[in-house]
């Protein structure tokens, strides 16, 4: 039986993973992406970049998962008190629908929020991606909001541009 598992791997070094599993069979994995505008002095840039840094999500069955170690990129299995984390298909079924928002979507009116308070996605933007999913606000800026998302095995950090 196959399962979603979390696997650890250098960071800014997803892409280089990925195409390792390219060449295996019995695997489907899972990148996640944003795409952001960076800005420098002289000019902007759309740039791709993992959602999600240093972390991949493996479809699989678990004894394929021993097969990874020889690769140069993987750090490991994100485990939990000594038991390998797997995650439920409506946590990649979320990330795939966060991943399809365009930039303009992922920005958000948020009421004021103080650090550390819990917030749920009961209306907006996130509502139909986050429903049921609660989160941590983690930095509240002039820009930008950024929340631990909670879901069932993995929370992940999602920094949201304010609308103006």
């Amino acid at each position: 039986m196959t399962f979603w598992f979390i696997i650890k791997c250098r960071k800014l070094f997803e892409r280089k993973l990925c195409e390792q599993l390219d060449r295996m069979s019995g695997i489907e994995y899972y990148l996640p992406l944003k795409k952001e505008l960076k800005q420098w002095s002289d000019r902007k840039k759309w740039i791709t970049s993992p959602m999600i840094p240093g972390y991949i999500f493996l479809k699989t069955e678990e004894k394929n998962l021993k097969h990874l170690y020889p690769f140069s990129y993987f750090m490991g299995v994100l485990m939990e008190q000594g038991i390998i984390v797997s995650i439920k298909e409506i946590e990649i079924e979320r990330l795939r629908e966060l991943e399809k928002e365009s930039p303009e979507i992922l920005s958000h009116t948020f009421e004021k929020l103080e650090k550390n308070q819990i917030h749920t996605f009961e209306t907006g933007n996130f509502k139909d991606i986050f429903k049921d999913v609660s989160a941590t606000v983690l930095e509240n800026d002039s820009d930008h909001i950024t929340f631990v998302l909670h879901t069932s095995a993995f929370p992940f950090r999602l920094k949201i541009r304010k609308k103006c």
